[in-house]
């Protein structure tokens, strides 16, 4: 049950330009209006394989989910969103799942997508819980934003792949242990407050990472996954 609704959310494949405007309006709301995701956008990218869904609660829409045809057989999700009142219950999850399975269907070798390496419960969620692995750093992925989340306007990402193609169900993900000559990277406890009450330090966040990130992978190293307390653990396969 979702907290403050009175059912169970559903999620259901966006086929029309209704969908399509009901998954753009949970994406300006998670994202303060930002236009992240413009309708004929969102039905031109259906209309050739890509893949939307919106997480109902009875007339109320939710969640949302959208994603790319990329080369390679690859689908990359552009964006997954869940409104503040749902939030912490699973909707993520269910939502991920979804389109997971709809990609196995459709054929896909995997998922990729995007986040922010500062944000420690985005990596939590990916890496920890949904069992992604990291396929590179990329600073000013998007180039400059200007959304109520990045208020910072760096949008410096970490892209991860989600295996699909010959797994029966959903890989899963665990924390992993520092072992010898691993490096580790740490996560602030809390960007979001950071970024609304000390901007600097999210400066100097994003050009610790940045340094580390590109000094650490690359050579055979990779992000093994995170430890308890949220960093990144960087070391051999």
């Amino acid at each position: 049950m979702a907290r403050g609704t009175t059912r169970p959310a559903e999620v259901r494949l966006v086929r029309d330009a209704a969908g399509a405007e009901a998954l753009a309006r949970v994406c300006d709301a998670v994202w303060g209006g930002a236009g992240l995701v413009p309708v004929p956008l969102v039905v031109a990218a259906i209309h050739v394989g890509g893949y939307g869904a919106v997480a109902w609660s009875g007339d109320e829409p939710v969640g949302a989910s959208f994603a790319i045809a990329g080369r390679g057989a690859i689908l990359h999700s552009h964006v997954t969103a869940v409104l503040p009142s749902v939030a912490g219950c699973g909707l993520g999850t269910a939502l991920k799942r979804h389109q997971w399975r709809w990609a196995a269907a459709e054929g896909f070798e995997a998922i990729t997508w995007t986040f922010d390496p500062l944000v420690r419960r985005n990596a939590s969620f990916n890496l920890a819980s949904l069992g992604c692995e990291v396929d590179g750093y990329h600073p000013d992925f998007y180039g400059r934003l200007v959304d109520d989340i990045n208020s910072d306007g760096s949008s410096d990402r970490l892209v991860v792949r989600w295996a699909v193609a010959g797994r029966g169900e959903p890989p899963v993900g665990r924390r992993v242990e520092v072992r010898a000559g691993d490096l580790t990277i740490p996560t602030p406890d809390d960007v979001g407050a950071l970024r609304a009450g000390d901007p600097g330090a999210v400066a100097e966040w994003r050009a610790r990472h940045r340094e580390a990130f590109g000094a650490t992978l690359g050579g055979g190293r990779i992000v093994r996954g995170l430890t308890d307390r949220g960093d990144y653990v960087v070391g051999a396969p």
